[in-house]
């Protein structure tokens, strides 16, 4: 789990072998705190893309090699542009990143990447 909200956006790091008993992770601050963004592994690396923050909608994307220690940021502006409330999936080793929100404005495209990137 990465991110969320309590009183403001946040960007911690917790991990779960059995979803019952969680464990934060000691990390230093690499990127930007925020809510409805996506999380999923890709080719053996998490992607976080995207999401929220007080300061407005992210359009960046996130890789982590080794279980969500250490983050690369691969892309600062990705093509998609400014996006919170979206989906992303993995489907034939292809990740999609599926709708959402740009400021006040209903999207309804759906990106492909083959490097998750």
């Amino acid at each position: 789990m990465l991110g969320g909200y309590t009183d403001e956006t946040v960007n911690d790091i917790w991990i779960s072998s059995n979803g019952y008993e969680w464990t934060q992770l000691d990390t230093i601050d690499v990127f930007e705190s925020r809510k409805s963004h996506t999380v999923l592994n890709h080719n053996g690396k998490l992607v976080t893309i995207a999401g929220w923050r007080e300061s407005g909608i992210l359009s960046d994307v996130w890789i982590s090699s080794d279980k969500g220690l250490n983050w690369l940021s691969i892309n600062k502006n990705a093509e998609f542009g400014e996006r919170t409330e979206h989906s992303s999936v993995v489907f034939r080793n292809s990740l999609f990143l599926i709708a959402g929100r740009s400021s006040s404005v209903v999207l309804n495209d759906v990106y492909k990447s083959v490097d998750g990137g």
